[in-house]
């Protein structure tokens, strides 16, 4: 049996780990509204709800959740509801980034003494970059490479060095590239920072080993900025411009959005779903122990690794209730 694996990366980064969807083949929707009222997922119960609780259930606080059935299910008056919801969390997110924009001006315009001429150059490129920031059509993340990837570039501020480069003298340029490498730097320690103190109150590490440690979640946290994909850079940003963290553990959004890629052809068996992804997480976990297994003893790998498999709640939540979903079918 076939689904289409639907990864809401805006419901995601709003903090709703429901937001991820088994949408049925039509035979599946067919058969579940045959089927005596049982328990069931927050998918297939929004599958059998009336179009009157569709709407309620898809739109709350102004926040759209996509649905497990399909658009074309839903009355017109769903629909508006729908796209109404969706303008009002994508104006919401903009003013938020908007916001973090005029941080970043600031700061930029400080740092190296941008005139008023520069200073409003800065602010035409983000003011661009704003204009590319349209959450108003959320599915298409999932199934659009494209649109994720001029996200991506559009809240990072890709080509501002290109941009400023005829506004800004030579000196201001080097100083613009030393002020990115010390937010890359500053990112990168905080980074590594937070995963120390979560080690050190599982494994309450030597001074000595604090330091060995602290060397290596460096060079590791270097490698995971580099590797990150687009899609988890837009999570990760949404929810951290409602100050919330994403609890998904080590998991890359790229990797789940790829599942449900065009190249996939749209539809991957549930059940192997569910295992490659157990799979990457394991691998993830065995190679993060193996990493750190020259500095920990034996009794501090076994904690270390307990820690491991308990993080990413979010992570958990979600791969329990589609596995739910998939006995009670």
């Amino acid at each position: 049996m076939k689904n289409t694996l639907l990864t809401a990366t805006a419901g995601i980064a709003l903090g709703f780990a429901a937001a991820w969807f088994i949408k049925p083949t039509t035979e599946q929707a067919d058969a579940s509204t045959a089927e005596a009222p049982r328990p069931a997922s927050r998918a297939s119960t929004v599958a059998n709800t009336s179009p009157e609780e569709k709407s309620r259930s898809l739109t709350r606080s102004g926040v759209t959740i996509q649905s497990a059935t399909s658009m074309d299910d839903l009355d017109p008056e769903t629909k508006k509801a729908m796209a109404e919801g969706q303008q009002r969390q994508s104006e919401m997110m903009r003013k938020r980034f908007s916001d973090q924009f005029d941080m970043k001006i600031a700061a930029m315009v400080k740092d190296l003494g941008l005139n008023a001429e520069q200073e409003k150059a800065l602010r035409e490129f983000y003011a661009e970059q704003l204009k590319k920031i349209d959450l108003s059509d959320m599915a298409s993340f999932g199934t659009d490479p494209d649109k994720m990837k001029e996200m991506a570039a559009a809240i990072r501020g890709d080509g501002l060095n290109d941009f400023m480069k005829s506004h800004l003298s030579e000196d201001q340029m080097e100083g613009l590239e030393a002020y990115q490498e010390r937010k890359k730097k500053s990112k990168i320690e905080s980074a590594a920072l937070k995963d120390l103190a979560k080690l050190q109150q599982n494994l309450d590490l030597s001074q000595e080993q604090k330091d060995d440690v602290y060397g290596i979640l460096m060079e590791d946290a270097e490698k995971r900025m580099d590797a990150q994909s687009d899609a988890d850079y837009v999570a990760r940003a949404m929810m951290s411009s409602y100050g919330m963290e994403m609890d998904l553990g080590d998991m890359d959004m790229g990797s789940v959005i790829s599942l449900a890629s065009p190249d996939n052809g749209g539809n991957i068996d549930q059940a192997t779903v569910i295992q490659q992804m157990k799979e990457n997480r394991q691998k993830q976990i065995d190679e993060k122990v193996q990493r750190l297994s020259p500095v920990l003893n034996e009794t501090q790998q076994a904690q270390y690794r307990k820690s491991l498999e308990n993080k990413g709640g979010m992570l958990n939540m979600m791969l329990q209730g589609v596995e739910v979903e998939g006995k009670t079918e």
